[in-house]
């Protein structure tokens, strides 16, 4: 019993900080207050998602017509692939939303075109050497 105590001490000491680790939640986000954009401006995409997702906002109230001009006008100027893709995404709708179906099967062929293949998975090559170094062996026992 005693090497029980003796191992499985340092064991659950080791634990324990995991523990507190795992259990310790980050602290819930204030609510942000409207307009408080500090933290998407660190990532270009996600700022410019949200710039399409307020034009789309502001420009529904003069109608579908007046967000398509819009967003087919900076659709060609856009050079963040992510951002191309919301914007033709809000294109879609406002397409069906007009009841043209043919415009928003081109916008998603488009979104389907544009995709970017995913990376090939990384292969890891683990190569054995034999190693000429036997310091860690055993001589043969002497016979007599």
């Amino acid at each position: 019993m005693n090497r029980v105590i003796r191992w499985s001490l340092p064991l659950l000491a080791a634990g324990i900080p995991a523990l507190s680790y795992a259990q310790a939640a980050p602290p819930a986000p204030a609510a942000m207050p409207a307009g408080n954009y500090a933290s998407i401006c660190l990532d270009p995409s996600s700022a410019g998602i949200s710039a399409v997702n307020n034009a789309a906002d502001l420009l529904k109230s003069q109608g579908p017509d007046a967000a398509i001009g819009f967003f087919t006008g900076v659709l060609n100027e856009t050079r963040n692939f992510a951002v191309k893709r919301m914007i033709r995404f809000q294109l879609v709708d406002l397409y069906k939303q007009e009841g043209n179906q043919q415009e928003a099967l081109l916008q998603l062929e488009a979104i389907i075109k544009e995709t970017p293949p995913e990376p090939a998975p990384s292969t890891q090559t683990i190569q054995l050497v034999p190693s000429s170094d036997t310091s860690g062996t055993q001589p043969p026992p002497a016979q007599q």
